[in-house]
C-alpha cells in the first residue's frame, strides 16, 4: 500500500500480478523504476565491481540478525565518500534495508529505503484494507494501482507564465515574457546532473543573452529557505543567468518528470524544444544551441 497525499489516495500495489513498483526517479536524467527484488546480473555488479570495495559483516537491529554488504565507492569529481549498505535478514535471506551515503560538494547527502516481502493470503489481505480503512477513516481511498506512463509537455503547449521569487532580492517575477524566446533550466542544488549541466548553460547564457531569456528555475523549498547552502552552491557552481524560486504548485501543469528540464519557449509563448537529463556521452550543449539557433532562424 503507497499513500499518496497530494491525491488523497491509498493505493494498493500487488507485485504477484505482474506489476511494476509505482516509485520511480529519475538519475542522470533516465527514468528507472525502482524494484525491490535485484536481479543476479546487478548483485554481480555490485559485488565483483572494481571500482567498489566490497565489505562484509553481521550486525543486529531490533532483535534481528542482518549481514551487512558495504560498498565503499572510489572518489569522483566532487562527490566522495560513497558508502552503500546492504541490510541481509540471516533467517530468510531477503534484503530488508538499503542506506546510501555521500558527499556531494560538501553537501551530505543520506537515503534510506526499506523493503518487504510479505506473501498475503486473500483473508489476510482483506484484514489489512479495513485496518487501513479504519485508520484512514474518510480521508484517504484505497484505490488499485494503474501504472501512469510519465511524459513530458507536448510541443506546442502554450506555457502560462508562471510566478516565483528572483534570487537574491526575492522579486516577484512572471516569466516567461511574450514577443522573445525564453529558456528555463529546471535544477536544484543536490541534483548532479544539473551541476554538470550548468557550465554548459553558462555559455549558451553568454552566446545568446541579448536575443533569449534565461531562467534558472528552482522549485525545492529547501534551497530557497537556506541562503548559506546556496551560497555555498554558487561560490563552486555559478550561474550566470537569473535563479528563479517557485514551488511544485505553481510548475506542475509544466510535467516536470526529471532533472535538469530544458524548456525552449518560443515568441509566442509555446513550448518549442524540450530536454530531459544531462548525458555525458552526448553533447548537451550543441543539442541545445542547435535548438536555439533553428528558433532564432524562424523568427
Amino acid at each position: 500500500f503507497v499513500i499518496d497525499s497530494a491525491e488523497g489516495e491509498c493505493i494498493r500495489f500487488d507485485p504477484y500480478n505482474g506489476q511494476k513498483s509505482p516509485i520511480a526517479g529519475a538519475h542522470d536524467g533516465i527514468i528507472i523504476e525502482l524494484n525491490p527484488f535485484f536481479k543476479p546480473e546487478i548483485l554481480k555488479r555490485i559485488f565483483f565491481n572494481e571500482k567498489e570495495n566490497t565489505l562484509c559483516r553481521d550486525t543486529a537491529i531490533g532483535m534481528i540478525n542482518y549481514m551487512i554488504v558495504e560498498n565503499v565507492f572510489t572518489d569522483e569529481e566532487n562527490l566522495f565518500s560513497q558508502h552503500r549498505k546492504i541490510f541481509i535478514n540471516t533467517e530468510n535471506f531477503l534484503i530488508e534495508r538499503i542506506n546510501i551515503h555521500s558527499f556531494l560538494d560538501g553537501q551530505e547527502q543520506i537515503n534510506e529505503m526499506l523493503y518487504t516481502d510479505f506473501e498475503l493470503k486473500e483473508k489476510k489481505q482483506s484484514k489489512i484494507e479495513r485496518l487501513i480503512q479504519e485508520a484512514m477513516k474518510e480521508d484517504l481511498q484505497i484505490v488499485d494501482y494503474q501504472a501512469k506512463k510519465m511524459e513530458p509537455l507536448s510541443l506546442g503547449t502554450h506555457i502560462a507564465p508562471i510566478e516565483g521569487l528572483l534570487y537574491p532580492k526575492n522579486e516577484i517575477i512572471a516569466i516567461p515574457k511574450l514577443n522573445k524566446i525564453g529558456l528555463f533550466d529546471f535544477w536544484y542544488t543536490a541534483c548532479l546532473p544539473c551541476k554538470k549541466s550548468i557550465p554548459e548553460l553558462n555559455k549558451l547564457y553568454e552566446k545568446y543573452k541579448e536575443e533569449v531569456e534565461f531562467f534558472g528555475v528552482n522549485p525545492y523549498p529547501e534551497d530557497k529557505k537556506n541562503p548559506e547552502k546556496m551560497l555555498n552552491f554558487l561560490n563552486k557552481t555559478p550561474i550566470n543567468y537569473p535563479i528563479v524560486f517557485s514551488n511544485w504548485e505553481e510548475i506542475t501543469h509544466l510535467k516536470i518528470i526529471g532533472f535538469p528540464t530544458i524548456y525552449i519557449i518560443d515568441e509566442k509563448g509555446n513550448l518549442a524544444f524540450s530536454h530531459l537529463g544531462y548525458d555525458e556521452d552526448k553533447d548537451f550543449y550543441s543539442i541545445i544551441d542547435e535548438a536555439i539557433s533553428k528558433l532564432l532562424k524562424k523568427e
